[in-house]
């Protein structure tokens, strides 16, 4: 008889779309600690504990079963030591083959054994299987059963040239590809297994199979085959459906069963489905996280010597994926690709194929490469990015303190919507590990602009209602009573088509109550040939002159823009970096508060921004507005602040000017606030205020807070690492002189 199934050795896998039993959940749910290994069938995936019953599957050939193969697996992070192999008792109807049965197992390494039955008894036979083996010198026994018993009919795929491939009832799924210029059509035989004229009654695809956009040209596939015959169809999966991946099952409904047989069936997607993962106490952990929307990422984060990883390839599709059609590139140098996997292995579903990644880092540098994997026999590919820096990041600080990290380039194509406007975001990840993501708080997210600042992904918030938002509820906190917090954001303005003169919130945090660090925020200025610089009141006709940005922690009452006063323009483009950083232990004279830009890695901050005094009981702070200009000459010594022609007496005049003392009436007259105030944040508004009324129109890639006041070294830390990803450049002066106006006419 023609053998029809070349067996393959298994690579041990755990769940599928195909109802399979899974190594994850049989460890969760039913593992007991004393068990150690896991045992699995190749011909379907199914994993199985301690004194069940395994179903052989294999098709007749010659009085005997075809060989099956049988899979250990070491679930130990200590070596697994088999003291006796596989046993069959004596005057079985089984084969057993230990030939190529290691006796040691490593953490997680797999090994296999081979059974056949005999076919020469009518029915079913059983038998019981027994593997001893012991971990740390501890004795176990792992009972199986094995069931015999040809199935009645069998589902073959059937290529010219190549072996006939079993498709088992909820086993392995048949593959067709990535093919997005052309239909793939591929041909089963339902083959009748039995000593009796088997009757097909039907042969059709289940929803899930005709939602992927499987067909059968030959609609209701059925009739009668005769012992030993077959009956022949064919499937195609056309070219328009190639765009996404997708999973079902052949369904055949025969005279043998009352229940149908399922053969599984996968296809489209133009990417491998693959993860990497590492293992821990016997589970795959996912190892990689989204980066630059399409991406999946390998992060080494900071080294300051070479590193290895010992990961694995999982397969998290429903077919075998074979290595012998599989290559790959490495396109950078600080990164190699060490192969574990053997040229001819394959990877059943959800199995694994061992790799290490080694990282080589360069001090000071920024690294980053892909490893692009290619299926030559699917036409997928798979881009593992790889990325690390020989320079610390804010998770590196040696006290810690990292409350919140939000990252443009860690959006996933889960974390965005598409519609007309492009990939709207919904989700904004927080990678400090406090999960406190930001999440759509407007009408709709802000736009994902993979090249928006630095080439370097950003948020990009171009209309109104459209913010983000890092909200918390009952005792959660971003930051909850600290004694100081520092803040960075890393922003770009463009200015929009809104020419209202108003308040554009590009970060506003709360305390559930009032307004607190940090906050940043921009607003336009107006010429008036008459009055010159205009702010309140209509601006319709009114050039725009420039733009200023401030930083504060609450509004004060009373009017906010004088006629006159020194602005900072803000270039549309220009990348800023600010840095807010609140100390509640610092008494008066010396300030609690300080505001920083552009700073790098030898530099705190180019020109401090300003400062904030506490009162002189030093249990209050003012109410604090720093406006963008400088109280610095970029070298430490402070600076007479200029106010304008039309300076009078009235403070408001003077636009909220640092030059007025602490004490002074025009402080002491408005809120105050206590110390704690600045020390807790639950929730920070991103791209507009709470009420959504303020749009900020530009872009933000990342903001940082800790929850202490940082060292100027530390500060020097963080910064460094915003300079280099975001090419922040540092600015020994705010302003002109005299700020160029539009002409008169």
């Amino acid at each position: 008889m023609k053998r029809l199934l070349p067996i393959f050795i298994i690579s041990f896998f755990f769940h599928t779309a195909c109802n399979v039993s899974t190594n994850l959940d049989v460890q969760e749910t039913v593992f007991t600690p004393r068990d150690s290994i896991m045992i699995s069938q190749e011909a379907t995936g199914r994993g199985f504990t301690n004194g069940t019953a395994i179903s052989l599957l294999s098709i007749a050939q010659s009085g005997w079963s075809d060989w099956e193969t049988i899979t250990i697996e070491n679930l130990e992070e200590k070596e697994v030591h088999i003291r006796t192999l596989p046993e069959l008792p004596g005057g079985s109807l089984f084969n057993i083959d230990t030939s190529s049965t290691k006796k040691i197992l490593n953490p997680y390494e797999r090994t296999s054994f081979k059974v056949r039955y005999s076919l020469n008894k009518a029915g079913s036979i059983m038998t019981d299987i027994n593997v001893k083996y012991s971990v740390d010198k501890r004795k176990r026994n792992f009972n199986l059963k094995l069931i015999g018993s040809l199935s009645g009919i069998q589902v073959l795929e059937i290529e010219e040239g190549q072996p006939d491939v079993l498709l088992a009832e909820d086993g392995i799924a048949s593959d067709f590809g990535y093919s997005p210029h052309s239909d793939v059509t591929k041909t089963f035989r339902i083959k009748n297994n039995s000593k009796s004229r088997v009757e097909i009654r039907n042969t059709v695809l289940d929803a899930d199979a005709r939602s992927a956009g499987f067909y059968m040209p030959a609609a209701n596939v059925s009739g009668f085959i005769n012992p030993g015959e077959f009956l022949e169809f064919i499937v195609t999966l056309p070219d328009q459906k190639m765009a996404e991946y997708g999973t079902g099952f052949i369904e055949i409904t025969h005279s043998l069963s009352q229940t149908p047989y399922k053969a599984g069936l996968c296809g489209g997607g133009k990417t491998i489905p693959l993860t990497v993962v590492r293992k821990e106490n016997g589970k795959d952990i996912p190892a990689v996280v989204p980066y630059k929307l399409t991406k999946n990422c390998l992060d080494f984060e900071y080294n300051s010597s070479a590193e290895e990883k010992h990961l694995a390839l999982k397969n998290t599709g429903n077919a075998v994926l074979d290595f012998t059609h599989i290559s790959y590139e490495v396109s950078e140098g600080n990164f190699s690709l060490i192969k574990k996997y053997a040229d001819d292995e394959k990877i059943y579903p959800d199995g694994t194929a061992d790799i290490a990644i080694k990282f080589t880092p360069e001090t000071g540098k920024w690294s980053e490469s892909d490893i692009v994997i290619k299926d030559d026999k699917t036409g997928r590919t798979y881009t593992l990015s790889l990325t690390g820096s020989g320079f610390k990041q804010p998770n590196n600080l040696d006290d810690g303190g990292l409350a919140l990290w939000l990252r443009a380039d860690r959006i996933g194509r889960e974390h965005v919507t598409k519609d007309s406007a492009g990939n709207k975001v919904l989700v904004m990840p927080d990678v400090s590990g406090n999960n406190l993501h930001a999440r759509k708080y407007g009408e709709i997210g802000p736009t994902y602009n993979e090249d928006g600042i630095n080439n370097l992904p950003a948020l990009t918030f171009s209309q109104e209602k459209e913010s983000m938002a890092v909200t918390t509820q009952a005792d959660t906190w971003i930051v909850k009573d600290a004694k100081g917090t520092t803040s960075f954001i890393v922003f770009k303005v463009s200015g929009g088509t809104d020419t209202r003169f108003r308040t554009q919130f590009v970060v506003s945090a709360s305390n559930g109550d009032t307004r607190v660090f940090p906050h940043v925020a921009t607003s336009a200025l107006y010429f008036d040939p008459k009055d010159g610089l205009y702010g309140n009141g209509k601006t319709v006709g009114k050039p725009l002159a420039y733009r200023r940005f401030h930083i504060e922690n609450t509004f004060f009452s009373g009017p906010r823009s004088p006629e006159h006063s020194r602005q900072y323009d803000i270039p549309d483009g220009t990348v800023f970096s600010t840095v807010i950083r609140y100390n509640s232990l610092i008494q008066a004279p010396e300030e609690n508060v300080h505001f920083f830009i552009n700073g790098n890695g030898s530099q705190t901050g180019q020109t401090p921004m300003g400062f904030v005094y506490s009162r002189d009981t030093g249990d209050l702070s003012s109410n604090v507005r720093s406006y963008g200009y400088a109280v610095g000459d970029g070298r430490g010594s402070r600076r007479t602040h200029h106010i304008g022609p039309n300076e009078n007496t009235d403070p408001c005049k003077k636009d909220y000017a640092w030059s007025l003392g602490a004490g002074h009436a025009y402080f002491s007259n408005r809120v105050n606030v206590q110390k704690p105030y600045n020390g807790t944040i639950r929730n920070i508004f991103i791209g507009s205020n709470a009420a959504g009324d303020a749009p900020f129109y530009g872009e933000v890639s990342e903001i940082i807070v800790f929850e202490r006041a940082l060292t100027d070294d530390e500060i020097k830390t963080v910064n460094n690492y915003i300079a280099v990803r975001y090419n922040t450049v540092p600015v020994i002066d705010l302003y002109a002189e005299n700020p160029a106006l539009p002409p008169l006419d």
